[in-house]
Formats: structure tokens, C-alpha cells, sequence
């Protein structure tokens, strides 16, 4: 059976960004099972077009890892608390995106053999 991890992603600067999605990618590449969950303005990494133009010298675009989770088979979700305050809605979101309230993830993470808050 696959370990599972738990990560939650609240912010949206490039410092904030990158770990999520390189624990994430390397997780799944481990063949552990993956759940993000965005929150505050991490919601905005998962908005088309906000993660585009982020980058870091030495690192890969951040679309890229992102694009890159998503073909792993990472889950992602939005929290459905956080949209209201950033007026996100659902449609603002890339593909592969659900969107679920907090006690919804709790029931997640609690399934997880690791949980982070990134």
C-alpha cells in the first residue's frame, strides 16, 4: 500500500511556491499518493495564468512543476473558504482541480501517513 502525504500551500510568492510543488513531485515520484491543499493565497498559484510568468534562477518555471504534478497524478485542491475572500471561483482554476471545504481535507489529511503546512 502507498504512504500518503498531506501538504497545505498558503502563499503565492515564489519562496512559498516551489517547495509544495518540489515535495509534491517528488513524492509522487516515490510513489507516494499526493494531496495539495490551497488556501489563502496559495489559491492563486491554481488560477489560470497567475503561475506563468513565476520562476527562480537555477529552478524550472514554476508551470512546469505544476503541469508536471498534475500528469503524476498529485491532487489538488481549493479551498472553498479562501475563494470567496480572493473572489476566485471555480472557473478561475487550471484543470485538474477540485474544490473542497476544510473539514473535507481534515478527512484527507488524517488518512495521511505525512501531513506538511508549507
Amino acid at each position: 500500500m502507498a504512504k500518503k502525504i498531506a501538504i497545505i500551500v498558503s502563499g503565492d510568492t515564489p519562496d512559498k511556491a516551489y517547495p509544495p510543488f518540489i515535495l509534491a513531485t517528488t513524492a509522487a515520484a516515490s510513489d507516494m499518493e499526493v494531496h495539495l491543499y490551497f488556501t489563502m493565497n496559495g489559491l492563486r498559484l491554481l488560477t489560470k495564468g497567475f503561475a506563468d510568468n513565476i520562476s527562480m534562477p537555477g529552478a524550472p518555471p514554476l508551470i512546469g512543476l505544476i503541469n508536471r504534478a498534475r500528469e503524476m497524478g498529485v491532487y489538488m485542491y481549493g479551498c472553498t473558504v479562501s475563494m470567496p475572500m480572493l473572489q476566485i471561483t471555480e472557473d478561475d482554476f487550471i484543470e485538474g482541480v477540485t474544490c473542497v471545504g476544510a473539514a473535507t481535507y481534515l478527512d484527507i489529511a488524517a488518512d495521511c501517513d505525512v501531513s506538511l503546512y508549507v
